[in-house]
């Protein structure tokens, strides 16, 4: 399979590893322009859920290629 051969040897990561990394800093926004980023932030980590959960299922055979 083509697509397992382009995986081997990668590591899917824990997102939440990533985040935890970030160094935190202060700054003073609008409060519905900090809603958008939350809304945004969360549907960023919804998409790479789904992405690594589709990667997961292409490894393990649950998905053929076509």
């Amino acid at each position: 399979m083509a697509l397992q051969s382009l995986l081997d040897n990668r590591k899917i990561y824990n997102i939440n590893n990533i985040n935890n990394k970030m160094k935190s800093e202060m700054v003073t926004i609008p409060k519905q322009e900090y809603l958008e980023l939350k809304k945004y932030k969360r549907l960023d980590t919804e998409l790479l859920v789904d992405i690594a959960n589709g990667i997961k299922d292409v490894i393990t055979g649950k998905v053929k290629e076509i």
